[in-house]
């Protein structure tokens, strides 16, 4: 479903997925908290646009969101702007969160915005930004001061070529430092996945907000 994330959650009982494995990228995460950063969907209502705005004294980043997904915010009823045409995403119930990716040497960074979960599903909006931009928030005074996660992510593929498994092997920081989760992300939430669950798959930790990455900062 655009414009949300599905996805099913998974501890693992041993090591057998590594040689399956057909790709490895070392993720950097940080998420922006509202002691340093300004964070909001902006609708700028005289040129029909929506931005997506992250701001504070020494950075601003301004995104235009393109119309397919301009449409799907518009339309989400948990968005509702206030009279100055802003939804402010400093709150309790969405973060924003900047990754940077290096796959094989090939950098690469996204914006995500994250609306409260329900169920296996919860809003989602990715955002390719150029990666130098990311960077000088991810490396600013501010941004060193964010609560950060750092991971392996291997992709391991399935029956169905268009669902792949995702094994992350967290490093950052000590409280969950060899920690593996394996996810999925489905089409829909009565999605069948019994086909697609390899042996090394263990308990399932969907709903577990103790593995909800925001939660183990």
């Amino acid at each position: 479903m655009e414009g949300f994330e599905i996805e099913r959650k998974y501890l693992v009982k041993n090591e057998s997925w590594k040689k399956s494995v057909v790709k490895v990228k070392s993720m950097k995460q940080i998420y922006l908290s509202p002691d340093f950063f300004h964070c909001l969907f902006h609708r700028d209502v005289e040129r029909n646009k929506l931005f997506f705005e992250i701001h504070n004294e020494e950075n601003v980043l301004s995104i235009e969101v393109d119309e397919e997904t301009k449409e799907i915010i518009l339309l989400n009823p948990l968005i509702v702007f206030d009279h100055a045409e802003n939804f402010n995403l400093n709150n309790d119930q969405w973060l924003s969160r900047i990754r940077i990716e290096n796959c094989s040497g090939v950098e690469s960074a996204e914006i995500t915005i994250k609306g409260p979960h329900a169920g296996i599903m919860k809003p989602e909006y990715n955002f390719e930004v150029p990666y130098g931009d990311a960077i000088k928030i991810f490396e600013s005074e501010q941004g060193l001061m964010c609560q950060r996660i750092e991971k392996v992510r291997h992709i391991y593929p399935t029956i169905n070529p268009e669902l792949n498994w995702e094994i992350d092997v967290f490093s950052y920081p000590e409280s969950v430092k060899n920690l593996v989760l394996a996810e999925i992300e489905i089409p829909d939430v009565d999605y069948d996945i019994s086909s697609l669950i390899p042996d090394w798959i263990g308990e399932e930790v969907s709903e577990d907000p103790k593995y909800f990455n925001k939660n183990m900062i």
